[in-house]
């Protein structure tokens, strides 16, 4: 296990936190593209219940349109040069 050093911990605060927008894109991205697969499941599990399918339908289809979002709006920062550009 690391320690620090007093001579290190005086330094933290003149650490600047680094922002990571896209890395909040990516990992939004990730976790709808998971929830495909959760619907997908729901969908299956209310066999026999129209009603309920559709309710999962439809969720799984406004989370469709989120994930097509937040593509392209990795894909026009990518274009741009934005994407990650304050590493």
């Amino acid at each position: 296990m690391q320690t620090t050093t007093i001579g290190e911990a005086e330094h933290f605060d003149e650490l600047k936190p680094i922002k990571l927008p896209d890395q909040d894109l990516v990992h939004e991205l990730s976790r709808r593209l998971e929830s495909l697969f959760r619907y997908a499941q729901c969908i299956a599990n209310a066999e026999g219940d129209a009603k309920v399918q559709q309710t999962w339908h439809d969720l799984e289809s406004q989370e469709l349109a989120n994930i097509r979002s937040l593509k392209q709006l990795i894909v026009d920062r990518i274009e741009k040069g934005e994407f990650l550009d304050d590493l």
